[in-house]
């Protein structure tokens, strides 16, 4: 679609198979983005291949600028236009020829507060360095070179400008590294993140999905917790959440305080494959029964539509 006379601007929406992928589409659709425009790439594993496969379609429809979504990201209404001025304050300054990423906050759900998450509006004139850097990541994910010398520089080199230390995992998520690329591989270019929400994050998610992000973010975070505020409030509230029935957020906490009993360095697949006996063991101290439960919270889920999620549900932060 073109905005500001002449910007070509589209979005890719990146799914996983979440719940909140059709009003994610929708919430585009309701913000009068072009359903032209809108592209899904859908269940491409591992990241890094979904991210190419994203920076790929933005260079076939020839757009100048794009972002990228998450399905778990869902536009707040009459945000475009909060984009569109941005876009045209970049596209038409000397920023056109140096910047190349630009985010915006999110409401997130679990934390209930604003965070960078899911949205990286790119400059078209660095698809082409986009995708060498895809092409970059992909060579260092396959032949697993993470140990190497030069990875080991070069997280050495990001930890001295980031307040959370960063691990080989952390930096060859494709955002964070595409970012390292750019900044690495020409000269003056820049990334802006806006303080302003225009986003929903991480709303109606599958409990055993808030179980695993928050076991995973301990296991990737535990030796800087105390810069994790938000978590922090989420822990204390927990049984508060239970009360409330807020099973998302409640399944959240007993996912980070299962993280710190389990005296492992990583999350493997054998652990995520136990990740319902878990709950089904947790809520049983409780006197409930968490698959009884997890089937009346997914009924509900598939069901919201945008309009039930902008004027209730948003709110309500339960179902």
């Amino acid at each position: 679609m073109i905005i500001n006379n002449n910007i070509n601007f589209g979005v890719i929406i990146r799914s996983i198979g979440e719940n909140t992928e059709k009003i994610c589409h929708e919430s585009l659709i309701q913000n009068q983005v072009d359903s032209n425009s809108i592209h899904i790439v859908r269940n491409i594993s591992p990241a890094y291949k979904a991210n190419m496969r994203c920076h790929e379609i933005a260079k076939d429809q020839n757009y100048s600028w794009y972002m990228i979504l998450d399905a778990d990201m869902i536009l707040k209404p009459n945000m475009l236009s909060v984009i569109t001025n941005v876009l045209d304050i970049a596209a038409n300054s000397q920023l056109k020829k140096i910047l190349f990423r630009i985010a915006f906050k999110a409401d997130d759900y679990i934390t209930n507060s604003m965070l960078e998450r899911g949205n990286h509006i790119y400059n078209g004139k660095f698809n082409d360095l986009l995708l060498e850097g895809c092409l970059k990541l992909k060579k260092i994910t396959e032949n697993k070179l993470i140990n190497n010398k030069l990875v080991t520089h070069i997280l050495n080199t990001l930890n001295k400008y980031r307040k959370i230390k960063v691990h080989g995992g952390y930096f060859t998520g494709p955002d964070h590294y595409l970012d390292y690329f750019l900044k690495s591989n020409t000269s003056n270019k820049q990334k802006i993140s806006y303080y302003q929400s225009l986003f929903y994050h991480a709303y109606f998610q599958d409990l055993n999905e808030y179980f695993r992000q928050y076991l995973y973010i301990y296991k990737r975070h535990n030796k800087d917790m105390q810069k994790l505020p938000n978590i922090q409030k989420v822990l204390s509230n927990k049984e508060k959440y239970l009360n409330e029935q807020d099973w998302g957020r409640y399944c959240a906490c007993l996912g980070f305080e299962y993280g710190k009993s389990l005296h492992v360095k990583n999350v493997n697949k054998e652990i995520l494959q136990e990740i319902e006996p878990i709950l089904v063991h947790e809520f049983k101290k409780k006197k409930l029964d968490f698959l009884l439960i997890n089937n009346e919270y997914n009924s509900f889920v598939k069901n919201i539509t945008l309009d039930d999620f902008y004027n209730v549900h948003v709110n309500k932060n339960s179902f």
